[in-house]
C-alpha cells in the first residue's frame, strides 16, 4: 500500500486536537518526523460481534531521514475519552508497509472485530504509530491524527441465515406445526413432531448442535402430533412437552425430554386438551407458563392461566388476562425485581437464604444461579 491509494471513498469524521510527536532515544536531536494526517473508518455503523471491519491512517515522515515502523495500533474512546479499546480485537494487515521515506506517507490498514459485550454510542477512533528514524535511531511516536474516524456501535443486525439446506440427507423432513425448543443446558435445539408435504402426522425427535442435525430415537416418544408446544425448563434441566394428542385418549399429554427419551409426566390435575397455546419459561417466578389455546372441537378460545413446577400444574387466576389466544408463537417473560424468584432465587417458601449471607438459596424450588437477577430488568 502506499501513498497513491485513494481516501476519497471513505467517511471522515470528528476532528480532534493533533497531539505533538514525541522523539525520545538517542543523542541525536528530536525531529518531528511521523504526523498521522488521518484516520478513515470504512463503515459509519457497526454492530456487537462484527468482524472483519477496516480502519485506515494517513501516516507521513516529514523527517530527514526514512523511517522504519517497529508498532501500529489503534485505540477508541467512548464519549467524554473514555478509554474502550478493550471492546475491540485490532490487527495490522500483513501487507502494510514497515517504512516510510522522507517526504512520503502511506496508509496503514487495519482490521477490527467488535466484542460481543462492546458497549453501545459513538466511539472516536485514533491510530497510535511508532518508528525509528534510520538516521538518527531517534524514536518517533505518532498519537493522534488530526482527522480521526468515528463510528456509532449498536445491537447485532437480526436476519436469517440459511445454515442446512432442506432435503439434504441427515435432516429432518420438511413439515409444519411442529414443536421446538432451546436446550441451554446442552446447546441444543429440539423438535418434535409436526405434520409433513402430504400430511402425514410425524412422532420423530430431531436435534440440531449449531451445525448439523442429528435424529434421535428414544425408547419411548409422544405419539404422533401437531400443534404441541414446548419450552425449557432450566430448573430440571429438561425439554417440557405439553402435547394434545391425536388418539383416542382426548387427554392433555405432558412429557419431558432429557436428551436421550421422553418420560410422560402427566399428573391427574392437569389443563384441558388444547392445540397451541402460548408456552414459556418465566424467569420471575422459575415456572413454565401457558396461556390460552384452542380447545378440542375448535373455538371459543381460551383465556386460562396454568404453571408447571415441580412435575405438578397449577391453575392461575389472575385478576386480569389478555383476550383469548392461541397459535400465537411464543411469550418471552422478564424478571422484575418484585416477583418471587427475586432478590435472592427463590420462588416458593421452601427456597430460602440467610440475610445478608451472600450464599446461594437452598431447596428444591430454588432458581438454577443464572437466573437470579439484581433491581428491575424490565
Amino acid at each position: 500500500m502506499n501513498a497513491s491509494t485513494p481516501l476519497g471513498s471513505f467517511r471522515l469524521c470528528t476532528t480532534l486536537p493533533v497531539a505533538a510527536p514525541v522523539l525520545a532515544l538517542g543523542s541525536a536531536p528530536a525531529v518531528a518526523a511521523l504526523s498521522i494526517v488521518s484516520s478513515t473508518a470504512t463503515t459509519a455503523i457497526v454492530f456487537q460481534r462484527q468482524t472483519g471491519l477496516h480502519v485506515e491512517a494517513l501516516v507521513s515522515n516529514a523527517g530527514s531521514s526514512d523511517i522504519s515502523l517497529t508498532a501500529s495500533t489503534l485505540k477508541f474512546y467512548g464519549v467524554g475519552g473514555v478509554d474502550r479499546s478493550t471492546d475491540y480485537t485490532v490487527a495490522i494487515a500483513p501487507d502494510n508497509a514497515v517504512s516510510i521515506s522522507v517526504g512520503t506517507s502511506v496508509v496503514l490498514t487495519f482490521t477490527v472485530a467488535v466484542a460481543s459485550t462492546a458497549r453501545t454510542g459513538l466511539v472516536t477512533i485514533q491510530p497510535f504509530v511508532t518508528g525509528v528514524d534510520s538516521g538518527t535511531a531517534a524514536v518517533s511516536s505518532a498519537v493522534r491524527a488530526l482527522t480521526a474516524a468515528s463510528w456509532v456501535v449498536s445491537q447485532p443486525e437480526v436476519f436469517w441465515e440459511q445454515l442446512f439446506a432442506s432435503g439434504v440427507p441427515g435432516s429432518p423432513p420438511a413439515r409444519s406445526l411442529a414443536a421446538m425448543a432451546f436446550d441451554a443446558a446442552r446447546g441444543r435445539a429440539v423438535l418434535f413432531g409436526g405434520a409433513d408435504a402430504t400430511d402425514q402426522v410425524l412422532s420423530d425427535t430431531w436435534e440440531w448442535d449449531g451445525s448439523s442435525w442429528h435424529e434421535m430415537h428414544p425408547a419411548t416418544s409422544p405419539v404422533p402430533d401437531t400443534g404441541d408446544v414446548m419450552a425449557y425448563d432450566p430448573v430440571r434441566k429438561r425439554i417440557v412437552l405439553l402435547a394434545d394428542p391425536q388418539d383416542a385418549s382426548h387427554t392433555a399429554k405432558t412429557w419431558e425430554w432429557d436428551g436421550a427419551n421422553w418420560t410422560d409426566r402427566t399428573p391427574a390435575s392437569r389443563p384441558s386438551l388444547r392445540y397451541s397455546p402460548v408456552f414459556e419459561f418465566d424467569p420471575g417466578l422459575c415456572q413454565v407458563l401457558m396461556f390460552g389455546g384452542e380447545p378440542f372441537g375448535g373455538p371459543p378460545l381460551l383465556t386460562e392461566t396454568w404453571a408447571w413446577s415441580d412435575l405438578a400444574w397449577t391453575r392461575l387466576n389472575p385478576a386480569t388476562s389478555p383476550p383469548p389466544l392461541a397459535r400465537a408463537g411464543w411469550l418471552t417473560l422478564r424478571a422484575r425485581a418484585t416477583q418471587s424468584c427475586l432478590p435472592g432465587g427463590w420462588r416458593a417458601t421452601s427456597c430460602s437464604m440467610g440475610p445478608g449471607t451472600g450464599t446461594a438459596p437452598t431447596g428444591a424450588n430454588c432458581c438454577p444461579p443464572f437466573l437470579r437477577r439484581s433491581g428491575s430488568t424490565s
